[in-house]
């Protein structure tokens, strides 16, 4: 099953290389001090990069890694749903209207 419902990624996400994983630093929402920190490997980070401020969604994430990795189309849509799951749970989302 693919998500297709169009979402925007925040535009203040900060990724970082620590190793041989990714860090992003998630600001808290109306700066309460509060930051969630989630680590992502090297196709996720792409992934976050390329849409950071953008509109998205699981069906745009799955084309973007089938361009981009020697991955077949069934692996790409369930890493795809896998990671939108991932940044919806985390905050990575814009709660704005977009």
């Amino acid at each position: 099953m693919i998500i297709s419902n169009l979402m925007k990624l925040r535009d203040d996400i900060v990724i970082r290389k620590v190793g041989s994983e990714y860090i992003t630093v998630v600001p808290s929402p109306q700066g309460v001090g509060y930051s969630s920190v989630v680590t992502l490997n090297e196709s996720a980070a792409e992934v976050v990069k390329t849409f950071t401020g953008l509109e998205f969604s699981a069906d745009l994430v799955a084309t973007f890694l089938l361009n981009n990795y020697d991955v077949d189309t069934e692996k790409a849509h369930e890493d795809a749903v896998a990671l939108v799951k991932l940044i919806e749970s985390s905050g990575l989302i814009s709660l704005e209207n977009h």
